[in-house]
């Protein structure tokens, strides 16, 4: 495993089997590191058994191992079994862009939704999830239902940074009008670092997710990806990619913002591509 250096977590030595990675990359490093050490993982729900968090946390390293190697993790199952792998995993992604910038790791973050709807996490108050947000296979899944309440803090964390810019690009809007106010209010108070664009445009199924491009202390880029459908919808296929394996997502994200209509275009740098 490879050394903790000016980390905020403690060393310990892990009671659970531990898959050894050693990435390169600055933040999938931290994101090994917070799988190994944190004591509340997202993805394992407040009930969860020593046993069901030795697992997961398991089940977290694997997705890891298997990203950093390969640049891709694709899964085509169940909520119950994707969701909380995939969603805890960008969950924890979060925590680690935090964590580096807060430690002067990386430069800066730009982040792009591409979604049905506003984002999950930014449109109900902390630790609550209406049903009209998540479907029942999320909602009655302890994990599943863990990831949203996690990202609702660490998204909420990660976009009020300076270092972070925002783009949030969602098709329609929410049909409950409190649910659309909370994203509203809080694309608002964030100023020109985030932009919030109802496109009215149709919306691949293979493009709902999340765009984490991050910007190296030497102006070197990386990506970190997820594209999975939100959680009030069921889905098909799931795939987590750097952008060593993920460079049909990236290049599908470019075309989808290339031909959005005039008024809607994105105002995205160039060289994130």
């Amino acid at each position: 495993m490879f050394p903790i250096k000016n980390n905020y977590i403690p060393p310990a030595v892990p009671s659970h089997q531990v898959i050894t990675v050693q990435p390169e990359n600055t933040t999938l490093a931290t994101v090994n590191t917070l799988i190994e050490y944190l004591p509340k993982l997202p993805g394992a729900g407040d009930k969860a058994s020593p046993e069901q968090i030795a697992q997961h946390r398991q089940n977290l390293h694997n997705c890891l191992s298997e990203l950093d190697s390969t640049g891709r993790w694709m899964r085509d199952q169940g909520n119950a079994v994707v969701r909380p792998v995939a969603v805890g995993m960008q969950a924890i992604v979060e925590h680690a862009l935090l964590q580096d910038l807060a430690q002067n790791k990386i430069k800066d973050v730009s982040v792009i939704f591409t979604t049905q709807y506003p984002p999950t996490p930014l449109c109900s108050e902390i630790n609550t999830l209406s049903t009209s947000l998540a479907t029942p296979d999320v909602i009655n899944s302890p994990g599943s239902y863990d990831t949203v309440i996690s990202r609702q803090a660490s998204l909420r964390s990660l976009i009020d940074q300076p270092g972070v810019d925002t783009w949030a690009l969602y098709t329609k809007i929410r049909d409950d009008a409190g649910e659309q106010k909370i994203f509203d209010t809080i694309a608002a108070s964030k100023g020109d670092r985030f932009h919030a664009i109802n496109t009215n445009s149709e919306l691949p199924e293979s493009l709902s997710g999340a765009t984490y491009v991050i910007t190296a202390l030497d102006g070197q880029k990386s990506v970190l990806g997820i594209r999975i459908t939100q959680a009030n919808e069921k889905e098909k296929q799931c795939v987590l990619f750097t952008e060593k394996g993920g460079q049909q997502e990236l290049k599908d994200l470019h075309n989808y913002i290339a031909q959005l209509p005039p008024q809607n275009q994105v105002s995205l740098p160039e060289e994130l591509f």
